[in-house]
């Protein structure tokens, strides 16, 4: 990945270390210097418009960045970044909702700019780097569920045709949480070991999932995508919740009913939640 020195914000109390995060970073900035170019030269508000819809998509896919990293090594503070990530996803959307009611331009073009200098100033010098730092001296591992279990949708009690989207990566995704989902119920005794794998998994999983959803929901222009990522914002938030209840818990009886109620209310969120876009998106699709 080639990385450009031409940016006029960047320096080097911004630099991470890791170079895709550092990419993305570059990116926004260079986005908030592009805005500010369209500003000087009368441009800005049309240019508003494309930073608004550039932030949408660029928040999704770097955040989701950052929180993988930080799962790998076990952020401790995991918790707190996450939820700085959802105030920010919740800020976007409170700005799209503005930029198409104000009618004062210049209102619209500083609070983008004050928006972005911000999240650069904020986010980025305070949170982002802290856990960088601490990400250098841990070992990360791979979240994978190694436990061998033959599955397939077709001989499948809990998969049918009608969760299936055909969208790919969503349904490979869907039904992957299906067979873990069939799993955990057809197993009498999960072992601790099994236990924290799947649950390990399921965090990682759920996170690059939604994220993934919620890009496919902005594809189709889902009038509902405010909603479902609220849901999203607060079944991560639950996540974090749940795993501080279990490092201070010793008592193994309650990870067979917990896993086995974790992956089944995913499961349910598939089969109501997610079928409100599946409908919108198979309604839009030709006859």
């Amino acid at each position: 990945m080639t990385i450009n020195n031409d940016l006029k914000y960047w320096s080097d109390d911004l630099e991470s270390g890791n170079q895709l995060i550092d990419h993305q970073h570059r990116e926004l900035i260079r986005r908030f210097e592009t805005l500010e170019t369209a500003i000087v030269q009368g441009q800005g508000f049309q240019e508003v418009k494309s930073v608004a819809a550039f932030l949408q998509r660029y928040v999704l896919t770097h955040f989701n960045t950052e929180e993988q990293d930080m799962l790998s090594f076990n952020y401790p503070r995991l918790g707190e970044h996450v939820a700085q990530h959802d105030l920010c996803k919740k800020r976007i959307f409170q700005f799209k909702k503005y930029i198409e009611t104000e009618k004062d331009k210049n209102k619209v073009q500083n609070l983008a700019l004050s928006m972005i200098g911000l999240w650069v100033r904020d986010h980025i010098l305070n949170h982002d780097i802290q856990y960088i730092q601490y990400s250098k001296e841990q070992d990360k591992t791979k979240k994978i569920v190694n436990i061998d279990y033959q599955w397939s949708p077709s001989k499948s009690k809990i998969w049918t045709p009608e969760m299936e989207i055909g969208v790919e990566n969503l349904d490979i995704q869907h039904q992957k949480l299906v067979k873990w989902t069939e799993y955990t119920l057809n197993t009498k005794s999960i072992t601790p070991r099994e236990f924290h794998r799947l649950f390990d998994f399921m965090q990682g999983f759920t996170y690059a999932h939604f994220t993934d959803e919620e890009l496919f929901m902005i594809d189709i222009e889902f009038p509902e995508l405010e909603q479902h990522t609220q849901i999203h914002c607060k079944i991560r938030t639950q996540f974090i919740d749940l795993k501080k209840q279990l490092e201070e818990t010793t008592d193994e009886e309650r990870f067979q009913p917990l896993i086995n109620d974790l992956f089944t209310s995913y499961t349910h969120h598939i089969k109501e939640i997610d079928m409100q876009f599946n409908n919108y998106y198979k309604n839009k699709l030709p006859s």
